[in-house]
């Protein structure tokens, strides 16, 4: 057992003692000034189990938090205040956190309704209020804005934020871990010492585990993020590879980045003559300039049809009855 846990330990004991001292007192003093009352009447012992929970519990808290180690966090919590004043939150927070002293303060947009440039000049301003204090940042995603303001936030001077794998979170979920970590770590270059490589694998266990699918265009573990459909994106795509320069080129970041490996050309309605060819070719196909035409033709109609891509063995069928 590591010393911290000892130290936990160890204060949960003396938070039971302390309770329990506290509920032998309130027993005695009621005992002791209850003469002449029924005592099995129900309303009066429901009573007393109600005043010993109370007891026991209040207690027991503030021994533990009068004796806490140094590891131990306070954390004070201001909800839904992005909808109130400034001079507000001001008149609020700032006797509390210099009366209670807790190691970190967390500002809370409880229904995401703050503008990325106001969450900045508010975390600016908070940080100018307490300067050594551990600034977070809580919010929502009702506005779709949830990973814009964290950036914010970060950027104005705060020092974490609440994060949720795959945007979890009641309503429209909260901050998406694997979103903010790579708009962090990769575009804005603030390390929080994440694994990038393990978000898509943590990604899957947790709809698997939770069963809430994500979307198939969400960012970072969408299954359609690799997924290249326009011909005309093919066609930069393999000018880049024959000029040289890797295939990936045109990606956002590499898909081992976040522990991918699913990078394609679909056949989708988005594709074109270059992308035709590639296809063809990759699968040992010939066919004259009219023979693509055709199959160009069936396979753009075909995927809008089906609203999908289309499979390697639906594109050979098309193939097959166009060229054979």
């Amino acid at each position: 057992m590591t010393s911290h846990a000892h130290d936990a330990a160890a204060l949960d004991r003396r938070g039971v003692a302390w309770g329990l001292v506290g509920v032998a007192v309130t027993l005695a003093i009621t005992f002791v000034g209850s003469d002449g009352l029924l005592w099995f009447d129900a309303a009066l012992i429901g009573y007393l189990f109600g005043i010993i929970f109370m007891v026991f519990g209040v207690i027991y808290r503030y021994s533990v938090w009068v004796r806490r180690p140094s590891t131990a966090m306070l954390n004070r919590r201001g909800w839904d205040a992005f909808r109130q004043p400034v001079e507000y939150i001001e008149k609020v927070f700032k006797p509390v956190v210099s009366q209670a002293d807790p190691d970190r303060v967390t500002i809370a947009d409880t229904f995401g309704m703050a503008h990325p440039v106001q969450v900045q000049e508010f975390f600016r301003l908070f940080r100018s209020w307490f300067p050594g204090k551990m600034l977070e940042y809580h919010c929502h995603n009702d506005y779709g804005l949830a990973v814009g303001n964290a950036i914010s936030a970060i950027t104005g001077g705060a020092n974490s934020v609440h994060t949720a794998i795959n945007g979890l979170g009641e309503r429209a979920g909260n901050i998406a871990l694997e979103e903010f970590a790579m708009a962090a770590q990769v575009a804005l270059g603030v390390d929080f010492g994440i694994e990038l490589s393990r978000l898509s694998r943590i990604s899957k266990l947790t709809t698997q585990f939770g069963r809430f699918p994500v979307a198939p265009n969400k960012p970072v573990v969408g299954s359609n993020l690799f997924n290249v459909d326009s011909g005309m994106i093919i066609h930069i795509f393999q000018a880049a590879e024959k000029a040289g320069f890797p295939c990936t080129v045109m990606l956002p970041y590499l898909p081992e980045t976040v522990g991918r490996d699913d990078f394609r050309f679909v056949y989708g309605k988005g594709a074109g003559g270059a992308a035709l060819a590639g296809f063809l070719s990759d699968l040992g196909y010939t066919a004259s300039e009219d023979q693509q035409a055709e199959i160009l033709a069936k396979l753009k109609h075909e995927a809008g049809l089906r609203k999908a891509f289309l499979t390697e063995e639906e594109f050979r069928q098309i193939v097959e009855s166009v060229i054979v």
